[in-house]
């Protein structure tokens, strides 16, 4: 909606122009000027207005207004005009409604959507699709044609017949032609109509384009794009030329004139207008088509113009069908309404009115795709500020973000100077922020970029110089020709006069740089063959400081007139400034930057390359854009010369320019011969057109033209450096020292790397001394040694020649002998000396001059002479007395020498040449004039002093070091050999007030004199005070520096020269000598000093020095955190709290704001410490820090304000407060809005805190996965997901790799439905198998089924197992994905992409419902067996339902139980673990609803299935001791097949431990630690279980089970390793199950012992009845007893045979844990010494026998029983006695056993005596026999047994084979014991 101020101009305007003058209005739908819909229109009204002498009005652009706006705009028109044309059925509401309400007016409007017919509304349209039509046959019929692109702008009735029609006039000409059609759903959308154009160009590949909007855009698109085009509604030929084959012209004019007539004659003419739908074509000549294009044949025009011939005569057939109608793009069939073969056109209620849909010949796109808005991410090689290669991509960033609409960007600098793992974090920022695009703006990430490629398909990634691409098209490699520019600065470097030799300083040895090398040298030859190169590389693209070093040796070494280079940084230019030389820039305009020594720049423009890339993304055109800047030259506006040098003449500008012309037109024939390199080896050119190809001059120009001096890399400089400095004097001495100690202090502060030690008082040390100084220096490695005065000359040059490794520096040394190694650096003190004698000469009074001269040596007298001249210059009449000292330092002999200038020869001003300053410290005291040297003595001594030669040798010391570092020694070691004004090397000083301005004028033009160069001083003879004349010797009339260094070793004529002073006999030390009486020595008084004997004066102590006693000889330093403001203080004064002293002040200092002192100790006097982390101080002088309040932090120590307190870590900014950032949400310190951690989902909500304020408030989430929910700001998902906890995929979305959710697509129920038909095949398949027959199966099949059943069981308990709250890892994880669907989980086959929608509730139901559906699918196709005649049988469908539960119980376990498997949310709630988004226990997200499905769930599968299991297995051995068992297996095969008879209840054991692993996370969700321990605990349980009972049928299955329940167990310990970091409550889980474990432990081990003992003193039987027999006559009788006992007794019967481990446990067994020995007495049992001692051991412990005499049985007598013992030998015996059984014992045994009952039992009775006999042998142990099954009488038999009937051992076998084979078989099998018996069962 336009704002109010616009609606209301827009108002007035009308107001204005047309109110009481037009009778028609016409509201145009876009502008007059779009040469389309409106223009027609506008020239429609303005004939009607010229035809009809009409007056109208026009509002243009109406449907961009907003309904306000349109409503005052048509309010206005029905109030003011008669007529009202609205120009688009777009408007045709508020049209509508205006006309309803002035039904007196009438409305026009233009378009077709009928409404209820009203009397004033009349509608009128162009039959635009014939035009359409002809277009298609024009474009169809044109040579090559075979894609038509139609570019459509809204999908409405108006606009689908032109595209239809274009589609049949094309498809008439050529049935196979494609037309693909997209729109842009605006009129007028220029800028959307070009990308639409050309994406079909670019992508679609189409040859012409037609389209339906008002602009004339895509015909000037199809015109630059080099293809085809037709107009519409207005000529386009006209103005883009032959590529617009004709156009299709509206003309509105007769249309428009009728009705306005018929509106105006009103009444019946209106009245036939309005009901009458104008619809005119070419009929009433309201199409037309436009200028047809040359390319456009005679035969294609013939074919249009019979076409609008028949249109004309109203036959039109476009829409007529012999098939009587279309079909649609959807396959739908579109025919007329009123049956025919033609669609109706000619009512407001036509087919055409109504068409909606596509021919089905078109390829519909659908609505053009483009990005409204785009980030593009910038990771930049260097920093933004380097003036080259980053800074000029930087600047293009933001070109981009201007030129592309809704682009924005971010970037991170420097990220080629980090590590890998750096480069990828930076990446992995990028790519999580959903950069749209990634700029890697340097070659040096081609590897890292072609990996983010690979990794990162949906990003398009931007390379800026990559070396190369392996096959990704979503990485473009955009390159500049940059040697382009370099050949063309090469022809203007060389075209400057004089120069001979270029320099190139190259980054790397690598393609690029050296291609760029190559053409520079080329350039150059191409205008001087004479030319020669040197080329020096410094190993990287930015690295200023080696650029440096390079540029210089380049210059200074190799003499290179003109440098240029390849690097980023302008460190070139910047250092061709600063040495007056010459230099080409690249990549930033440095004749901008640095001046006219700069020739000219070639500047890397990335500008269009960039918008280009990042354009093509947002429009959808990557694919056809993103190889078309691969390489790109001046052609491309990839490269600029810069700023042209004033150095640069018009000549040689024109040869550039014209070179620069010929590569933008497209010829670059730089590399187009074959070069020889410098090894001499020859490099082709591959390219057909005789010159190197792209990709030879991308990757193979690795080499160097012939011809061109290589130096290679250039050496690493060294980063450090250790100067050692041997100082003549004290470094206190205020002078010459002082000053060098200065410059060496400003060294080591301002030379990065530079340290530095020295040695004091140098000059005083004897020769051996000296030495052991130097040498000390040697042996310490240092780099530089400084020997600072001429007096070192000598050992200077000694220690130069022995140490030519080690750079020595002399501070004005007297001579050289012919050492490189050793510098001489002199300062022309003369030149301060000469403006010092114009300052001393000029003050008023001033008559002689004193000078106090150390040595009568050149040095001194030169400076002395020109002090004199100076002081000449300005006062003719001065006189100057000279008296010398003798030493550079001799404090007393120059006091002395002072007072005899002042008293005795009356000297007014006093100047020196020593080292301390002494004689303007006299000055001060005197009251006279000085001059100071070396020292400001005028901050020192005050006004007195006048001013100061002061040295400042920072500049030469510097310039030597910094050689030395650099590598670049022999280039500057004799540069700072004579320096004065011109190096800065001299000041002097701080003016005193008695110097006037005229002579400060004076002295500063002369100083500005000697910095120019100008030097005068010694410019003429000069005559000694001996007579002597002195010529200066060099060429310019003056003396060269040679003279003045060594020459001038006389006064000049005029000098009082009092020659060297003599020094009487001293006081001591801490004495003066008196002034008035001679001799006296005087104390000095506290708070000064005398250092030197024979002091006539007393020194002050300094301020910030101290002396507390009289008699001092030198003053004391304050110390640390005092101070001593004056000077002569005799004690020091304490700093305040808030404030500081270093040693030695005289002051103390206040403590900035952000520190503070407050006393403590020596550390806190000396300094200030600062305020700590989450403290501050904002004022200066403070004592004590303010603490930020609570939760608050400083990001570093020394704040200063409270605004410095920020939020700390953990906390994020809330108001005025902080708020701790609990679990899952991230907080750096000052943040204002946390992140979320990954793994996690933040919903934010606002509180309102106040009236004017809010509060975010935020709930934080668990997340399943760390890829569905990855860190970022509150609410970040991954691509496709929504909703909270980023669970739910989009509607038509499905679960994919990564944490991410892809669009379904046409394939995407696919798998859903396939997994459909596969599980119905699957339960089929199951009920056939179920019927093989178990007799017929081999035991291999039995292990393969078995162990196919174990592989099924595994996968659905790891599928539980994934249940358990750790972050899984590759590969496991996709393993454990891709198991998935035989755990139901549905996510698999995208069951999402077949219900369209992602929902919790409803995925949960179908997970239940997939073994209902299985059943039902099952019982339909039984039904239908049934119904065609297949027998069902019903054992088969429960055993084939029986498989399917048992393989997926843990799945429907699983499913059920999900609502009820929680884990708690870090803001208090718990959600479903499967599905985040459903909050536990509430409404939100259907969990209440979950649960009742869920109830339902676990009652119907895990609870019902082990319940029937249960029940089955119980009634199992009751049925087969009943005999109807056979059944009951028949029919639950499924449960005991698998398994031994024995172990026929390990099935339920099997679904207890499968159901307890389903349940493990449920129960234990509290905690993922407890998860892990309780699932090994079962595993490990069940293990046990398993190994023991053995139960398997098979060694095979059981060994199977064994191993895969071992490796259950160890996949638990690697999934500890995957749990996150422990908190205190899963510690506090795992402390107490370690403690339960020992628990468990100590408790089993105690528990043994205590049991062991109550069995020893309360022994409990565990065996009802021992049985004791022979074992070679009643093996088979015991075994038969056994198994017709065994059902009689709870307890165990014991038969040696089975339960035999050692014979100390066969007798204790019989002593304590039987209550009946049964003795089956055969012949042979009381022979047999096993037996002996069972029945004596029985015997002796009181246990119950039960004889069972058998038939061969015969007592024994007392003499059998000798007979007995003496059959046994002794070891037998010994045997029996080692358990206690003696012979006697044997003896009294056997008596005893016949005095007992018996219980005859015959052996060849009928089977049914036999039983009862046993049953009465039942009943003498007390057994109960109310269960005792007698013998059935069968009238036949399946399976008869027959043995040997007079064998009893044969005839028990029979028996026990009988009952074993019934039980197996599930048949009746029966015993003949006799013919008779054997011939009944056979008849």
């Amino acid at each position: 909606m336009l704002p109010r101020k616009k609606l209301l101009l827009n108002v007035l305007y009308f107001q204005i122009t047309f109110v009481g003058a037009a009778k028609n209005c016409y509201a145009y739908l876009g502008s007059v000027n779009d040469f389309g819909f409106t223009y027609a229109q506008h020239v429609a009204r303005s004939y009607v207005d010229g035809e009809l002498s009409t007056v109208s009005a026009y509002a243009e652009r109406v449907s961009f207004l907003g309904p306000d706006a349109q409503d005052a705009l048509l309010q206005k028109f029905a109030t003011s005009c008669d007529v009202i044309v609205v120009g688009s059925d777009t408007m045709h509401d508020v049209a509508h409604k205006f006309a309803q309400i002035y039904s007196n007016k009438k409305f026009i409007i233009v378009g077709h959507i009928p409404r209820p017919v009203i009397t004033n509304f009349a509608f009128t349209y162009v039959r635009a699709y014939q035009g359409k039509y002809i277009a298609g046959i024009i474009a169809a019929s044109h040579p090559g044609v075979k894609r038509l692109g139609y570019v459509g702008s809204v999908r409405t009735p108006s606009a689908f017949p032109n595209v239809n029609a274009f589609y049949l006039g094309a498809a008439s000409v050529n049935p196979n032609i494609m037309v693909y059609n997209i729109n842009t759903d605006s009129w007028f959308a220029p800028e959307l109509e070009r990308v639409a154009g050309l994406q079909l160009f670019s992508l679609h590949d189409v040859d012409l384009i037609s389209f339906d909007s008002d602009s004339d855009e895509l015909c000037k698109v199809a015109a630059e794009q080099g293809k085809l085009s037709i107009g519409y509604k207005s000529d386009a030929a006209i103005a883009h030329g032959d590529s617009v084959l004709t156009s299709v012209l509206f003309d509105w004019r007769q249309t428009f004139k009728k009705l306005v007539m018929a509106a105006g004659a009103g009444g019946t003419a209106w009245d036939a207008a309005y009901q009458a739908y104008e619809y005119d074509g070419f009929d009433e000549n309201a199409i037309s088509l436009g200028t047809y294009s040359t390319a456009v044949g005679a035969e294609t025009r013939a074919k249009a113009k019979t076409v609008v011939d028949a249109f004309a005569a109203k036959n039109d057939n476009v829409f007529c069908s012999p098939t009587g109608g279309f079909r649609d793009t959807q396959g739908t069939w579109r025919s007329p309404k009123n049956g025919g073969n033609c669609l109706q056109m000619e009512s407001a209620d036509s087919d055409l009115q109504d068409m909606d849909w596509l021919h089905g010949g078109i390829t519909d796109l659908g609505y053009l795709t483009v990005k409204s808005s785009i980030h593009v991410c910038y990771a930049f090689s260097g920093p933004i500020s380097d003036m080259g290669w980053t800074y000029y991509q930087n600047l293009a960033r933001s070109y981009v973000d201007v030129r592309v609409a809704g682009c924005t960007s971010e970037y991170v600098e420097n990220v080629a100077l980090m590590d890998e793992s750096g480069q990828k974090s930076v990446l992995d920022m990028f790519v999580a922020k959903g950069c749209d695009n990634v700029v890697l703006a340097h070659e040096v990430f081609s590897d890292i970029a072609n990996e983010y490629a690979g990794k990162h398909p949906n990003i398009n990634w931007i390379g800026a110089g990559l070396r190369f691409n392996q096959g990704h098209t979503n990485l473009a490699t955009a390159h500049i020709r940059s040697y382009q520019g370099k050949f063309v600065a090469g022809m203007i470097a060389a075209s400057q006069p004089g120069v001979k030799r270029l320099g190139y300083v190259m980054a790397l040895r690598i393609s690029e740089p050296m291609r760029d090398a190559n053409a520079f040298f080329l350039g150059a030859k191409s205008v001087n063959p004479d030319i020669k190169m040197t080329v020096l590389t410094v190993g990287s693209f930015y690295a200023p400081r080696e650029e440096r070093i390079a540029g210089l040796r380049l210059y200074h070494l190799y003499g290179a007139d003109v440098l240029t280079y390849d690097s980023d940084s302008d460190e070139i230019c910047k250092l061709a400034a600063e040495e007056g030389k010459l230099a080409i820039g690249h990549k930033s305009d440095c004749t901008v930057r640095h001046g006219d020594t700069s020739l000219a720049s070639t500047i890397l423009n990335w500008n269009d390359i960039f918008k280009n890339l990042v354009q093509a993304e947002k429009d959808g055109l990557w694919k056809a854009k993103w190889q078309s800047l691969e390489f790109v030259g001046f052609e491309a506006s990839g490269l600029t010369l810069g700023t042209y040098s004033s150095k640069v003449d018009m000549a040689t500008r024109t040869i550039a320019e014209a070179k620069v012309a010929e590569f933008a037109a497209g010829t670059d024939r730089v590399f187009c011969k074959n070069f020889t390199d410098i090894n001499g080896k020859i490099h082709a050119p591959q390219g057909a057109d005789g010159c190197f190809t792209s990709a030879q001059l991308l990757s193979e120009l690795d080499w160097l033209h012939e011809g061109i001096q290589d130096l290679g890399v250039m050496p690493t400089p060294k980063d450090t450096v250790h100067s050692c400095y041997a100082f003549f004097g004290p470094i206190t001495d205020f002078g010459w020292t002082y000053a060098h100690n200065l410059a060496r202090n400003w060294i080591d502060a301002n030379l990065a790397g530079s340290t530095s030690e020295y040695v004091e008082n140098v000059n005083f040390m004897d020769r051996a001394g000296q030495n052991a100084t130097l040498d000390g220096f040697v042996a310490k490695g240092c780099d530089n040694v400084v020997l600072g005065s001429g007096t070192f000359s000598e050992i200077a040059n000694e220690y130069a020649g022995r140490y030519p490794n080690i750079n020595w520096i002399g501070a004005a040394l007297w001579f050289n002998l012919g050492h490189t190694n050793l510098a001489t650096a002199h300062i022309r003190a003369y030149q301060g000396r000469f403006i010092a004698g114009m300052i001393a000469g000029a003050q008023p009074g001033v008559k002689r001059l004193g000078y106090v001269m150390a040595l009568r040596i050149s040095e001194p007298m030169r400076d002395a002479n020109a002090f004199y001249l100076g002081a000449k210059l300005v006062n003719p009449d001065i006189k100057m007395t000279v008296l010398t000292v003798g030493s550079f330092y001799a404090p007393r002999e120059e006091r002395i020498a002072g007072l005899r200038l002042y008293h005795v020869h009356g000297a007014d001003v006093i100047a020196y040449d020593s080292d301390s300053d002494e004689v303007c410290k006299l000055a001060a005291e005197e009251g006279k004039l000085s001059i100071g040297h070396k020292s400001d003595c005028t901050v020192s001594w005050g006004n007195s002093n006048l001013a100061s030669t002061i040295f400042d040798w920072r500049a030469s010391f510097e310039l030597l070091i910094k050689a030395t570092k650099d590598g670049l020694w022999s280039a500057f070691w004799q540069t700072v050999e004579f320096s004065g004004f011109e190096w800065n090397a001299l000041t002097m000083g701080t003016y005193s007030t008695r110097v006037d301005m005229a002579t400060r004028t004076k002295a500063e033009a002369k100083i500005a004199e000697f910095a120019a160069g100008t030097d005068r001083i010694f410019c003429k003879n000069f005559t000694d005070t001996t007579g002597k004349i002195h010529i200066p010797a060099g060429a310019d009339g003056c003396f060269t520096d040679a003279q003045l260094h060594n020459h001038l070793a006389w006064l000049h004529d005029g000098i009082e020269d009092l020659g060297e002073i003599v020094v009487p006999k001293s006081c001591p030390r801490g004495q003066r000598r008196d002034a008035l009486v001679a001799g006296l020595c005087v104390d000095c008084t506290a708070g000064s000093y005398a250092d030197t004997e024979d002091q006539t004066q007393c020194q002050k102590c300094h301020s910030g020095l101290f002396a507390s006693s009289n008699r001092a000889t030198a003053c004391e330093i304050c110390p640390a955190g005092t101070f001593a403001m004056g000077a002569g203080s005799a004690s020091c004064d304490a700093c305040l709290n808030g404030t500081y002293s270093t040693g030695g002040s005289s002051a103390c200092t206040n403590c900035p704001a952000g520190k503070y002192r407050s006393g403590g100790s020596a550390a806190m006097l000396s300094s200030c410490l600062s305020c700590d982390i989450a403290s501050y101080s904002s004022q200066s002088g403070s004592s004590t820090c303010n603490s930020c309040r609570k939760r608050r932090t400083t990001r570093y120590p020394s704040a200063t304000s409270e605004v410095d307190c920020i939020c700390a870590q953990g906390y994020y900014s809330q108001g005025s407060d902080c708020s701790r950032c609990g679990e899952g949400l991230s907080c750096d310190i000052g943040t204002t809005m946390p992140q979320q951690v990954e793994g996690f989902w933040v919903e934010t909500k606002t509180n309102a805190l106040h009236r004017l304020a809010t509060s975010m408030q935020y709930s934080v989430f668990k997340c399943r996965s760390v890829l569905e929910c990855p860190a970022g700001p509150p609410g970040t998902c991954a691509l496709g997901r929504m909703g909270k906890a980023c669970a739910v995929c989009k509607n038509m979305h499905y679960k994919s790799d990564g944490g991410e959710c892809s669009f379904c697509g046409d394939s995407g129920p696919a798998p859903a439905i396939l997994a459909v038909f596969a599980a119905v095949f699957a339960v089929l398949a199951l009920y056939f198998f179920s019927a093989v027959d178990p007799s017929t199966q081999m035991l291999t099949m039995v292990t393969i089924i078995a162990c196919m059943g174990q592989l099924a069981t595994m996968v659905q308990a790891l599928g539980a197992i994934k249940n358990i709250e750790i972050s899984w890892v590759e590969p496991v994880k996709s393993f454990l994905n891709v198991l998935g669907l035989l755990t139901l989980d549905l996510d698999v086959i995208r069951t999402a992409c077949l219900l369209g929608v992602d929902s919790p509730p409803v995925k949960y139901l179908s997970r239940l419902l997939v073994y209902p559906f299985l059943v039902l699918s099952l019982a339909i196709m039984l039904g239908i067996m049934q119904f065609v005649g297949r027998r069902v049988d019903p054992d088969r469908v429960i055993n084939s339902q029986g498989v399917l539960i048992l393989i997926f119980y843990i799945s429907l376990a699983v499913s059920s139980l999900l609502p009820f498997h929680c884990v708690p949310n870090p803001n208090g709630t718990s959600a479903m673990s499967t599905n985040p988004s459903v909050i536990c226990w509430t409404s939100e997200g259907n969990h209440l609803s979950m649960v009742v499905m869920g109830v339902f769930g676990v009652l119907s599968y895990p609870v019902f299935i082990l319940g029937l299991v249960a029940w089955i297995t119980w009634q199992f051995p009751k049925r087969i001791a009943a005999g109807g068992g056979i059944q009951l297996v028949k029919r639950y095969r499924w449960l005991f097949s698998r398994f031994k008879l024995e172990t026929y209840f390990y099935g339920l054991i099997y679904l207890a431990r499968n159901l307890c692993i389903a349940l493990v996370p449920i129960v234990f969700a509290f905690s993922s630690h407890a998860q892990i321990l309780a699932t090994t605990f079962v595993l490990v349980l069940t293990a046990m279980i398993q190994v023991l009972l053995w139960p398997w049928r098979t060694t095979f299955a059981n060994l199977s089970d064994m191993l895969i329940n071992i490796m259950l167990i160890l996949i638990m310990p690697g999934m500890c390793l995957l749990l996150p970091e422990s908190d205190a409550k899963q510690k506090e889980v795992v402390a107490w199950y370690l403690q339960s474990l020992l628990f468990v432990a100590l408790v089993s081990v105690f528990g043994t012992i205590a049991y062991m003992a109550y069995r020893h003193f309360w022994p409990s039987a565990s065996y009802g009845a021992f049985l004791s027999h022979h074992k070679g006559g009643a093996a088979n009788l015991a075994r038969l007893f056994k198994m017709k006992l065994a059902p009689l007794t709870a307890l165990e019967i014991f038969l040696d045979s089975d339960e035999l481990e050692s014979l100390d446990l066969l007798y204790d067994t019989v002593r304590s844990h039987v209550k009946n020995l049964i003795l089956l007495l055969t012949k042979e049992t009381l022979s047999r010494m096993w037996c002996c001692g069972e029945i004596t051991t029985a015997v002796k412990n009181n246990v119950p026998i039960i004889t069972v005499p058998c038939d061969d049985y015969v007592p024994p007598t007392d003499e059998d029983l000798e007979i007995i013992e003496k059959g046994w030998n002794n070891e037998q015996w010994a045997t029996l006695a080692t358990m206690g059984v003696m012979p006697e014992d044997m003896k009294a045994a056997y008596k005893h056993i016949r005095a007992l009952p018996q219980l005859r039992f015959s052996r060849f009775a009928p089977f049914a005596e036999q039983l009862a006999a046993i049953e009465e042998i039942a009943k003498a142990c007390r057994f109960s026999t109310g269960n005792f099954r007698s013998e059935q009488t069968v009238a036949r038999t399946d399976i008869l047994l027959l043995g040997a009937v007079n064998d009893a051992e044969a005839m028990c076998a029979c028996q026990i084979l009988r009952e074993e084979c019934q039980k197996l078989t599930q048949v009746q099998c029966s015993v003949a014991s006799t013919s008779d018996e054997a011939g009944k069962f056979s008849d």
